[in-house]
């Protein structure tokens, strides 16, 4: 899953890859997510540039949307959202994405 959830996040905040974000202060995003759409943070990382990445859903309605804030910024950006999160358990990852799979001893 860590494969996985590092990919998505690499390929979702590139600049290239987004065309339009929504930009605001980080607290003003984080409740409007937290207030609109109920969604609550799940996953929290650093990416390779010191950017904070951060995975919130709604488990019921299967919403989710990810923030990255630049570091030494307050102004946040939603990279991305949609509908129909699903965590896998690792095993599950590395069955359908073979492409991941650890390369043993």
């Amino acid at each position: 899953m860590r494969c996985f959830l590092i990919f998505v996040v690499l390929l979702l905040t590139s600049t290239t890859a987004v065309a339009e974000r929504l930009c605001h202060h980080r607290k003003v995003l984080i409740d409007y997510l937290q207030t609109k759409y109920l969604e609550k943070r799940v996953v929290v990382m650093v990416d390779g540039n010191g950017r904070l990445v951060e995975l919130f859903d709604n488990k019921k309605t299967g919403s989710w949307s990810i923030l990255v804030t630049e570091p030494g910024q307050k102004l946040s950006c939603i990279v991305s959202f949609g509908f129909g999160i699903r965590f896998i358990q690792p095993e599950e990852s590395r069955k359908e994405f073979p492409a991941y799979r650890e390369e043993s001893g």
